[in-house]
């Protein structure tokens, strides 16, 4: 600024046009007492703490002399936001042969090892994860796994336990590890868990569910019980035969050996897979005997049996068969 007297005092404001005062009046000497040889032009300065926002700020600096004279000049300040780029969130994990791939649509199966049920902890990663853009590659980021939900797939149809609703879903992620439980073979049918990896920067503000800064990938793990092959019983073939003649009416029964058999194509004499077939033959719902081989007496008439055999993951094959014993024959005496 100029002004035509070297030794007047002039004061200024700075005042937020758009809005009220911005700030009280600062007045400062430019030149005072008597013969000051100041010259007519002087530079002179005020800092202002601003923060971005979408509009300009607007002011007028007024300036002000010992007499009242007053000129103003309009300023408009514009302050953009911080340039971020948002980070991306990737999920990794390690899949069956070791390698490093994406969580989503991970597929994964329990170790066999011929006991029911059992589990596998799966580590998840966010090391694929990217602060952001060129020059962001060292900014810090915090990385949040989450489970929202396992579902059990039965007949084609998922039945879902969610972690809202049950606090046991939750805690089946522990530390960005997550365990996959199976209590039984679950006849074969796998779960299914779905989650969600979140990473913020420093830019993030979890108050503003607008904020920049924030990138999420949903993910979706797959997880089947170990394969079995169940097991194919074989109660052997059904037979007719007649009680004998032994010349003793009280004695109407015939002993009748049942032998059954099953095959599993799990079971491999060279190789350890430990596991066992259990065999129960049936009658009329009840058990009547443990072992392949069943020896019992029967009297005339038809006889149902049903052999059944069990692998050690609970599934198993039944085959009924049906034995008929004629009665014992007796010719008439001759007179």
């Amino acid at each position: 600024f100029t002004h035509g007297n070297d030794c007047d005092n002039l004061s200024y404001e700075l005042i937020e046009s758009n809005y009220d005062s911005f700030d009280p009046a600062y007045t400062t000497s430019i030149c005072s007492g008597d013969g000051c040889n100041a010259p007519a032009g002087k530079d002179f300065g005020h800092t202002l703490e601003l923060a971005s926002r979408d509009e300009p700020y607007e002011y007028i600096l007024r300036l002000t002399n010992d007499f009242g004279d007053q000129t103003d000049t309009e300023i408009s300040i514009s302050i953009s936001a911080e340039p971020n780029d948002n980070p991306t969130a990737e999920a990794t994990c390690i899949d069956a042969n070791g390698d490093s791939v994406s969580c989503n649509g991970l597929n994964l199966q329990l170790d066999r090892d011929g006991a029911l049920g059992g589990a596998i902890d799966i580590p998840l990663s966010s090391e694929e994860s990217s602060a952001g853009g060129e020059g962001e590659e060292d900014d810090a980021i915090n990385p949040v796994f989450s489970l929202s939900k396992v579902c059990t797939n039965i007949n084609g149809e998922d039945e879902c336990q969610f972690a809202s609703d049950d606090v046991s879903v939750g805690n089946m992620l522990s530390s960005n590890v997550l365990t996959a439980t199976f209590a039984d073979h679950n006849n074969g049918n796998c779960k299914r868990y779905y989650g969600e990896l979140c990473v913020t920067d420093n830019y993030y503000d979890a108050t503003d569910e607008d904020s920049e800064g924030k990138d999420c990938q949903e993910w979706m793990i797959t997880v089947y019980p170990d394969a079995n092959v169940y097991p194919v019983a074989n109660a052997g073939s059904g037979y007719d035969t007649t009680v004998p003649h032994d010349g003793d009416p009280v004695d109407q029964g015939v002993e009748v050996t049942l032998s059954g058999s099953a095959t599993d194509g799990d079971i491999d004499p060279d190789d350890n897979t430990n596991e066992s077939l259990t065999y129960a033959w049936i009658v009329e719902s009840d058990t009547v005997s443990n072992t392949e081989d069943y020896i019992v007496t029967l009297t005339a008439g038809v006889h149902e049996f049903t052999f059944t055999v069990a692998d050690s993951y609970g599934a198993s094959d039944d085959q009924s068969i049906y034995v008929t014993i004629g009665e014992e024959e007796n010719a008439l005496p001759s007179a």
